[in-house]
């Protein structure tokens, strides 16, 4: 008995030790991208690991954040959706709302929550509509039908 109640409160301390990392990260995601709203880029910078820090100066990322403002829009709001664990490192993904279109950003992390990389998220691309094998296409027309102004069936 006592050993189940031991396992059950382990497991509950284990579980919760593990949503408050990935609300962190989730907080942390969130946070870079504020601070590049604000236009605060050497405290952002600050949030990358030594590796990162070398290869995308300060310069860099201003570089890039004005980058992205020519091709998207000026920046309306971040919010992280997703996480996910890949071996050592952690993966949130953070969809950007831009006033010209929308960019998910993939953000990379450390054991020890610092940046290790920042990745466009390919964009989504809608499927084609495809006609079902079963729909033959001799049993029925299709037609466009225009509703307008002008005409016998206008709308007024």
């Amino acid at each position: 008995m006592k050993r189940s109640i031991l396992i059950i409160v382990a497991l509950l301390f284990t579980t919760s030790a593990f949503s408050q990392n990935v609300i962190q990260l989730f907080n942390s995601a969130n946070d870079f991208f504020k601070l590049l709203q604000e236009e605060k880029f050497a405290d952002a910078h600050a949030t990358f690991d030594d590796t990162l820090k070398t290869k995308l100066t300060e310069d860099g990322l201003k570089k890039l954040w004005f980058d992205m403002g020519t091709k998207f829009g000026k920046a309306e709001s971040f919010d992280a959706i997703q996480s996910r664990s890949q071996g050592e490192f952690f993966a949130v993904t953070v969809e950007g709302k831009f006033s010209n279109g929308d960019q998910n950003f993939i953000v990379g992390f450390n054991k020890a929550q610092k940046i290790v990389g920042i990745f466009l998220a390919p964009a989504k691309t809608a499927a084609a509509y495809l006609k079902p094998l079963y729909a033959d296409t001799n049993l029925y027309s299709e037609k466009s039908v225009y509703l307008g102004p002008a005409g016998p069936m206008s709308l007024s």
